[in-house]
């Protein structure tokens, strides 16, 4: 569950870190805040840390949801390509952000693209 999005000019935060400031995310977040800190320890051992570099998509649109995402650094841009070519901004996740949530519930296709910025 939790990804971190590594600098180029920076060196990447080691993984008990990022695992570190996922579980303080995770206790916080609505939905979660209320869990124990068993529960919460838990979620965040199963997670997977992914580093992933800038322009790096996290998720394409039209892909079928697999995985809920929690942002633990950097910053994330929620867009979709029009049929012009541009591309149009919907949004940011921020560390402590969770994504891709409702596409798993659901079970319907992702909507825009998630891309590291």
């Amino acid at each position: 569950m939790p990804v971190s999005v590594k600098s180029t000019t920076k060196p990447a935060p080691s993984a008990q870190t990022l695992r570190d400031l996922a579980r303080q995310q995770v206790g916080l977040a609505l939905g979660f805040n209320g869990c124990s800190a068993e529960v919460l320890d838990e979620l965040v051992a199963l997670g997977q840390l992914r580093h992933l570099k800038r322009g790096e998509y996290a998720v394409h649109r039209g892909d079928a949801p697999a995985h809920v995402w929690l942002v633990v650094s950097g910053l994330f841009e929620s867009s979709t390509q029009r049929a012009d070519g541009h591309r149009h901004l919907l949004g940011l996740a921020l560390p402590g952000d969770f994504f891709a949530l409702m596409a798993l519930v659901d079970g319907h296709p992702h909507s825009h693209d998630l891309t590291v910025r």
